[in-house]
């Protein structure tokens, strides 16, 4: 188990759901589609309107994929 949440540095896209998903120890298929479908619902809710949905959820993505720091290398 993982102190806290963290960045996975073997994700699809900076690794933001999976970091979440390794450390509530939840599917990461789940945790991507959650994800992506509460991103666009805040987005929604925050008034934006087709394609500006998308730009709208990528930045609280990325702002996320700042905040979060990086999982720590493993030693072998």
């Amino acid at each position: 188990m993982k102190n806290g949440y963290h960045r996975s540095r073997h994700g699809i896209l900076l690794g933001v759901f999976k970091g979440i998903a390794e450390t509530q120890g939840w599917s990461v298929l789940l945790t991507r589609v959650i994800g992506i479908i509460l991103l666009l619902f805040v987005a929604k809710l925050l008034g934006a309107h087709h394609l500006a949905k998308w730009f709208v959820a990528g930045f609280f993505y990325l702002t996320a994929a700042v905040l979060m720091p990086p999982a720590r290398p493993e030693l072998h």
